[in-house]
């Protein structure tokens, strides 16, 4: 889930979910100084060699 904000002090975005090659749309919002990714899947689904890194 990727979440946008132009100033420390704003509120962050709706969050938008992607998946592997997907597009990001930042809904309505002008310009983006901070984004956050957030991984929301789910740890069992990987081998304990996973290392997040590979987005």
């Amino acid at each position: 889930m990727v979440s946008s904000k132009l100033d420390v002090a704003d509120e962050w975005s709706e969050g938008v979910e992607i998946c592997l090659d997907g597009d990001i749309d930042l809904n309505g919002i002008y310009a983006a100084q901070y984004n956050r990714i957030q991984d929301r899947s789910m740890m069992c689904d990987f081998s304990g060699a996973a290392d997040g890194y590979v987005m």
